[in-house]
């Protein structure tokens, strides 16, 4: 299904065409004749049979001229030049919504709300979701879709926000409901303005092929042109951050109904477009696009990520098209593991020998959300090769975790004369990778090199700052892993997390682009360390999916 795209067409206001005076051409253009009305009226004249005659010898007449002259007859005198007229300009949709944080974790009040946020509304605040479907089973009811067809939104379930659940099954609401509308504490409204208007820009700035690009997401701005390329070798890995962004506000292939739609384009058909696209570039071993990128397993990590996202949350609704991305996501996720080396990690090439802590990062996020979500049993081999590659890198007095090497980070090329000379801020974004991962992996968050690292994240300067004189400090990447493992590690509720939350929220909330900037309104600069390689595509989509930790799933304790 053809998504309708929100792109400025070709300005042809000023194209000129030149047209022979008097001609029926002419007289089509400015609209003096009706030419269905001239040809019926020709018809009823000379008759059909005398009218094919007439085509035939006038033919015949042209082909013969124009052997013999080779060239244009018509005299310059008789060409004039007719304007065409302009097309009729369409308008970005009007997302300057309310973009503030509500400090009381409640559901915003009516007044709040705009008719485009998925927000539960009159709902109490409680420690866990719940809608009011005359059900016993004091859970949330999901969405109900139907992907075949396009019938309206019915029930009290609709827009589930997904609040911290355990596990899969708990994120997106299921099929029984409750008595009551609950909302979980951090869920519903705290930052869905933000997330939406996210949202609308990256769905405009998808290429019409289903995919996002570092540079291509330029050709798709209306108006201004948004700032912000990155390099194309990434457009694969970005497209799968982007689906995430989506599959983590509950959107799907059978998101169809009226409430889907934002400025003519349906965030289903955006999904369903980036999802195909993703099975048109996988190959038979399950790997997303040309391994021979030099970091090829990035790509690999993201896109299977965000299938196996889609895959859960289609189940999780009850969706019958599931099946159509159930092997893809299978095979994308199994590829992870068939790339695995041998009793370690990850780095850029499957089993190439080398590991590194970020990449393996992004194959965790995939591997345990297919787990998570049944779609397939990681072999404890797996786990075991990734702690024993945490615990090389991990230095076991405080908690700290190295890149590939105890102790070292990562840093570009570019970065090498701020390194050296110490203007360099060096997040501990690996050491947030490693919290989430020993706890995916089983270990117990009472453990003292988690409980270390984790108080690690909460000190001082390693909080969330928005800080653009000191390079290094906006880092979007760092933000995305410290939410996701200090949720995991302690949250709703606990202290680190609480700490971290109260900077984390109003950084990534107030520094979004709005509506006096133009196209990029929604978006996030492009700013950060990483952004000379993936660009404004990736800003965005994994600042919305730092927005979206409330609604991802947290493992239970020993689970």
């Amino acid at each position: 299904m053809a998504i309708q795209r929100q792109n400025i067409p070709k300005d042809t206001s000023n194209d000129e065409v030149e047209i022979a005076e008097g001609s029926l051409a002419e007289q089509l253009v400015t609209q003096k004749i009706d030419f269905g009305a001239w040809l019926q009226s020709t018809i009823n004249t000379m008759g059909v049979p005398l009218l094919i005659s007439l085509f035939v010898h006038v033919f015949g007449i042209v082909i013969l001229a124009a052997l013999i002259v080779g060239e244009s007859v018509i005299n310059k005198d008789q060409i004039k030049t007719i304007k065409l007229p302009p097309p009729v300009e369409e308008k970005l949709l009007d997302m300057e919504l309310p973009r503030d944080v509500i400090e009381n974790n409640k559901p915003p009040k009516d007044d709040q709300v705009s008719e485009t946020d998925p927000v539960w509304k009159d709902a109490e605040e409680s420690d866990h979701n719940e809608t009011a479907d005359d059900e016993d089973f004091n859970e949330s009811k999901g969405d109900s879709y139907d992907f075949v067809s396009d019938k309206p939104l019915k029930g009290a379930g609709v827009y589930d926000m997904m609040g911290v659940g355990g596990g899969a099954g708990g994120r997106y609401g299921g099929p029984r409901g409750g008595r009551r509308n609950l909302a979980a504490k951090g869920g519903g409204g705290r930052n869905e303005s933000a997330v939406m208007a996210g949202l609308y820009w990256l769905a405009r700035h998808q290429n019409p092929d289903g995919s996002w690009g570092a540079k291509a997401f330029q050709n798709q701005c209306k108006g201004s042109r948004c700032s912000g390329e990155g390099q194309a070798e990434f457009d694969v890995g970005l497209t799968g951050l982007a689906l995430l962004a989506f599959t983590g506000a509950n959107y799907t292939p059978g998101s169809t109904g009226p409430r889907d739609t934002f400025g003519g384009i349906k965030f289903g058909d955006t999904v369903r477009k980036a999802a195909m696209k993703l099975k048109e570039i996988q190959k038979p071993n399950g790997m997303y696009g040309d391994n021979s990128m030099l970091k090829f397993m990035y790509n690999q990590g993201t896109c299977s990520y965000g299938m196996a996202d889609l895959y859960c949350v289609m189940k999780d609704k009850g969706e019958p098209a599931v099946n159509l991305f159930k092997d893809i996501a299978l095979k994308g996720v199994q590829c992870i593991i068939d790339s695995q080396n041998d009793g370690k990690a990850w780095r850029y090439k499957p089993k190439d020998g080398d590991n590194d802590m970020s990449v393996s990062g992004w194959c965790m996020m995939a591997l345990k959300t297919a787990e998570e979500g049944g779609l397939i049993k990681v072999p404890q081999t797996v786990w075991d090769g990734v702690k024993a590659h945490l615990d090389d890198v991990t230095d076991l007095g405080y908690g700290g975790v190295g890149y590939r090497e105890r102790g070292n980070v990562a840093i570009l090329g570019s970065e090498k004369e701020k390194w050296d000379s110490g203007q360099l801020y060096t997040p501990p974004s690996l050491t947030a990778v490693g919290v989430m991962c020993r706890i995916f992996i089983g270990q117990n968050r009472k453990d003292a090199i988690i409980a270390n690292s984790a108080a690690m994240l909460v000190e001082g300067d390693n909080l969330p700052k928005w800080d653009a004189n000191h390079y290094g400090k906006i880092d979007y990447y760092y933000w995305f892993y410290g939410s996701y493992a200090l949720n995991q590690f302690d949250g709703p509720k606990g202290s680190c997390w609480s700490k971290w939350e109260k900077e984390m929220l109003p950084v990534i909330v107030k520094s979004q682009k709005t509506k006096s900037d133009g196209c990029a309104n929604g978006s996030w600069d492009p700013i950060d360390r990483w952004s000379p390689e993936v660009g404004r595509v990736y800003s965005t989509a994994i600042a919305i999916l730092t927005l979206e930790v409330y609604y991802r799933l947290r493992i239970v304790e020993g689970k």
